[in-house]
């Protein structure tokens, strides 16, 4: 998944696009025309997929949406003035004209695990009853090593090294060589769950602090530069004495942010080795430093947790200028579009100057990810439609989120912009995280919350579990590659 901007013209295009296609009656012929024309000279053809050369005579393709958050990457209801219900529904269009399909959804989102249920289920009776899953990043990754998902890099008609695959992903994520599932243009819950720090404008020059923006181009975006700033600011706004909900903080946190600081620095809970096997990172004595300095930060007088008190409603708290910064992601720009806040967005700092790039955590708990179960009834077909939801969502549902809806509508500044690319561009997949070796994640956040540095005894004790966990995942995927 190649992130990048797109020239105006191009997302002109797009408008007039929708424009065109809102008169459209589903029962005439189909006269719908791309979103976006390709006008490219010889040398900048278009990229496309190997479709399928077969028609399903009006077949009912169920796609099944899981996870832990609430999203709907399908349904769209035809064509009502709305970019990302339009961009959806041009997209299904496309695919369903291709292959004579109709596209039919089962939404059951909102409750983490509910996916591995139906899932198991489906290949337990040999049903076939979905043609293609996108469930929670947790279950998803247990699916695969539990053998009830196809090896996506053995199938034909759908091929990850494209660029409406998100290529991180499968570098990050894939054990033993094989890859289960993938992300892509198609999701606009991928962007959302990828970790961004807010900061207000109005309280960036109120307190005469350099230019979040000039800091991230000249790499002098650092953790020490970050905690700098939000060691600076504290105001008893209530005059209670105490610090509370209703005074003004350098930073408004989150829980799950350790992680993001801890990716940021380029490190990981664990990753995949150069022999393709899952391996655990997270013990270092620069881990151990780093995560201390946060943790310590964040008990402080001069920031406020948002996890430790549930009465406290972050994102009107950074609307009404009681933080400086808060950490979160992409999904909460969306959170503040009904506020008037002068706001930008950064990525996550980088350890120190010394560092090579930014790096982006990718919410493991949020995000839902694409497979194809073993008990589909067409592998051939299943691969194709896949590949044909993908890529006809760059031009369309990557457009509308990222380019229109995103930028033009929650951004005014060219430089929220420029960082956005820089965060969707430099994004990690922990797998340490996603495949949950040990009890690292739900620990460390406990840790966090109640101010605990005792980070040695930390990796000491989860250290036995992980490597139990590590063995049995490697032994699964080795186990299904095998047979």
């Amino acid at each position: 998944m190649k992130v990048r901007l797109l020239p105006l013209a191009m997302l002109l295009v797009f408008f007039l696009g929708l424009v065109s296609c809102a008169s459209r009656d589903d029962n005439t012929e189909d006269t719908t025309t791309p979103l976006v024309e390709d006008n490219t000279s010889d040398s900048e053809t278009k990229e496309q997929p190997v479709f399928l050369d077969k028609k399903f005579d009006g077949y009912v393709f169920t796609i099944l949406q899981t996870g832990s958050w609430n999203y709907d990457e399908f349904t769209a209801e035809g064509f009502i003035g709305d970019v990302i219900n339009d961009s959806k529904y041009e997209r299904n269009i496309r695919v369903e004209d291709l292959y004579e399909i109709k596209i039919n959804t089962i939404v059951a989102t909102g409750a983490s695990g509910n996916g591995l249920n139906y899932i198991q289920k489906d290949v337990a009776s040999g049903s076939g009853e979905y043609d293609l899953s996108i469930t929670g990043g947790y279950e998803t990754c247990q699916m695969a090593y539990y053998g009830m998902l196809n090896n996506l890099q053995a199938l034909d008609y759908i091929d990850l090294q494209r660029s409406w695959w998100d290529d991180k992903c499968t570098a990050d994520l894939s054990v033993a060589g094989s890859t289960y599932f993938a992300v892509g243009d198609y999701s606009t819950n991928a962007f959302d769950c990828s970790y961004c720090i807010l900061f207000n404008k109005d309280l960036i020059k109120e307190y005469g602090f350099e230019d979040p923006y000039e800091l991230v181009r000249t790499k002098k975006w650092t953790y020490d530069k970050f905690e700098e700033l939000v060691l600076s600011v504290y105001v008893d706004l209530d005059a209670d004495s105490k610090a509370s909900g209703g005074d003004q903080y350098g930073l408004i946190v989150w829980q799950d942010s350790v992680f993001g600081m801890l990716n940021a620095a380029g490190s990981v809970v664990g990753s995949v080795n150069a022999d393709g096997m899952l391996t655990l990172q997270i013990e270092s004595e620069k881990n151990l430093n780093l995560l201390t300095k946060y943790i310590n930060l964040c008990a402080g007088e001069t920031v406020i947790n948002i996890n430790k008190n549930s009465s406290l409603d972050a994102t009107n708290m950074f609307a009404n200028a009681q933080g400086v910064f808060y950490t979160r992601y992409l999904a909460s720009v969306r959170h503040l579009r009904e506020y008037d806040v002068n706001f930008g967005i950064l990525p996550y700092p980088l350890l120190d100057s010394n560092q090579d790039q930014y790096h982006t955590s990718v919410h493991s708990y949020g995000i839902s990810m694409l497979g194809i179960p073993i008990s589909v009834k067409d592998v051939d077909r299943s691969c194709a439609v896949a590949e044909a939801i993908a890529y006809f969502s760059q031009d369309t549902v990557r457009i509308a989120y990222y380019d229109i809806n995103l930028e033009g509508k929650f951004f005014t500044d060219s430089e929220s912009a420029e960082m956005l690319d820089i965060i969707l561009e430099t994004r990690i997949y922990d797998a340490g995280r996603f495949y949950q070796i040990g009890n690292y994640y739900s620990s460390l956040l406990s840790m966090f919350n109640a101010g605990n540095t005792s980070l040695s005894s930390y990796f000491t004790k989860n250290r036995r579990m992980a490597q139990e966990d590590i063995k049995k995942i490697n032994d699964a995927y080795d186990a299904l590659i095998s047979n």
